[in-house]
Formats: C-alpha cells, structure tokens, sequence
C-alpha cells in the first residue's frame, strides 16, 4: 500500500475534520482555509479521536447523510445544519432545506476522512498531532 506524504495526510485530516485554523499552502499547491482554532478550541485527545476514529464525531458540512422523506422519496448530501425544525443538505453546490415533519428516516452523519490510526505509525501520529495543536 501506498503511503501518502505527511503534507497530504495534514491535508486530509484537517479537510475533512472541520477543524482548519489558518490558511496553510501545502507544497502540492493546495490551499486550505480556516474557521477556528484548533489548539485553542480542542484538546490533543479530541483531535487524536477525530484523526484516528474520525466516526465519532463528524464536524457539520463534513458529513455525508441519506434521508428517506415520508412520501417515499429520498435524498442524500452533505449535512450543512440541522435544528428542531429543518435539515439542510448540501448537493452539488445547492442547498436543500427538508421540513422534519417530511423525513421518516435520517442517517447519521459519515466522515469522508478514512481513519489514519493504520495508515501513518505512532511517530507519525505524534508529529501529526502536536503540528495541529499549534494552529
């Protein structure tokens, strides 16, 4: 199995976990952008659980959902928001809102970040963690 550089697993795991702080050029030319901070806002452990089992909690716009909708039709998306009374989905660059009145079944949020515990080695988690808890 191929091995992915370190600067794309930082890509990767900061992509897809919601929790980028800074804007940070990559070498590959990506560019990613920030919301927040992570050493400021989450602990080692919290980000090494979102690198490692990154099912436990999937940040909001980072999670793919199905919804079967009363009517027997479905839709599927991004999980953008989510309160009492609405669920928006993001599909294709458009946002949908669905009534919850409407939906008879909503799935749980899934990461699209595959789980990185067996893809990098303990050293590499190490340096992994303590770069993000810099940002």
């Amino acid at each position: 199995m191929k091995r992915l550089p370190l600067t794309a697993v930082v890509a990767v795991a900061l992509a897809t976990s919601g929790c980028l702080t800074r804007s940070v050029e990559l070498p590959i030319g990506m560019r990613l952008l920030a919301e927040v901070y992570i050493g400021d806002r989450r602990s080692r452990e919290s980000v090494l659980e979102s690198v490692i089992l990154p099912q436990a909690e999937v940040a909001a716009g980072f999670g793919k959902v199905g919804i079967l909708l009363i009517d027997g039709a479905s839709a599927g998306g991004t999980l953008i928001e989510e309160d009492g009374s609405s669920v928006t989905l993001e599909v294709g660059g458009d946002r949908r809102q669905i009534a919850r009145v409407d939906i008879a079944n909503l799935t749980p949020p899934v990461s699209g970040m595959p789980a990185m515990g067996t893809a990098l080695t303990q050293h590499q988690l190490r340096d992994l963690i303590e770069y993000l808890s810099t940002l």
